[in-house]
């Protein structure tokens, strides 16, 4: 009977990413491919230090399973796939669209030659790209994203997106999906956030989530972002970050 190996990926999302070596060792199962050479586990933690075998431990059907091998993703020669989420509507103005686009270009620059990118703008409709790991041809797609007068079908977006980066066959066993919006989803009907975030735990991969601000904004617009947010603290590893204002004021004396 031929022997099972076990082979743990340690996943870290771009080095942009920054951990949390304060908090308690979490660590989020992504998913598991399994072949005849044996079976190959994903998972990330929030915690870049190295991580020993010593400190897992594997049961498959109750049972404990050894493991052979334990590598970083970097160390996998393995690519990853990146799936942007883009909100060109109405509320995103010029200055919000210069950051995103910014974000997107910086984390593009980061990717490697097995890696790729698909980039999805979301108004009133989805429209889908295909992944591709050419980087010029990302940037051409970038510089051509243009704000709308749209409103913003967000939570139809989110679903799409999830359901590309599932059944997609250019889609590499390391995925993610990173949204830039401000979180406002204009439609009174459609899919729901608790739908929403239960599409999301469903799909086991990390959610990043960039939610933009302005000066001034509503307290509509913080409690937008602080959905949008809420979507990557459910996701299995992801992170939340907020450009412009910083909404967290010091109590008034």
């Amino acid at each position: 009977m031929k022997k099972t190996a076990i082979i743990l990926f340690v996943l870290i999302c771009l080095a942009v990413i920054p951990a949390y070596a304060s908090e308690p060792l979490t660590v989020n199962l992504e998913g598991y491919q399994a072949d005849e050479s044996g079976i190959s586990v994903t998972f990330n933690t929030n915690d870049d230090e190295d991580i020993m075998v010593d400190q897992l431990s594997l049961l498959i059907s109750g049972q404990p399973a050894k493991i052979n091998a334990l590598k970083k993703f970097s160390e996998s020669g393995e690519g990853a796939s990146y799936l942007f989420l883009v909100d060109i509507s109405g509320s995103i103005d010029d200055k919000k669209m210069a950051s995103i686009k910014s974000v997107i270009r910086e984390m593009i620059d980061k990717i490697n030659s097995k890696d790729n990118v698909c980039i999805i703008t979301v108004g009133n409709e989805t429209a889908v790209n295909s992944f591709i790991g050419d980087k010029v041809q990302l940037q051409e797609q970038t510089n051509m994203i243009t704000q709308t007068t749209q409103f913003t079908n967000l939570y139809a977006g989110i679903v799409t997106a999830l359901e590309v980066l599932g059944t997609d066959s250019a889609v590499n066993q390391k995925k993610c999906l990173i949204i830039l919006s401000d979180g406002v989803d204009e439609y009174t009907t459609g899919y729901t956030r608790e739908e929403v975030e239960q599409k999301i735990s469903d799909s086991h991969m990390p959610v990043f989530t960039v939610a933009m601000l302005s000066a001034g904004a509503s307290q509509k617009e913080i409690d937008a972002a602080k959905v949008l947010g809420s979507f990557a603290r459910i996701s299995s590893g992801g992170l939340d970050i907020t450009y412009g204002q910083d909404y967290t004021k010091e109590a008034e004396v």
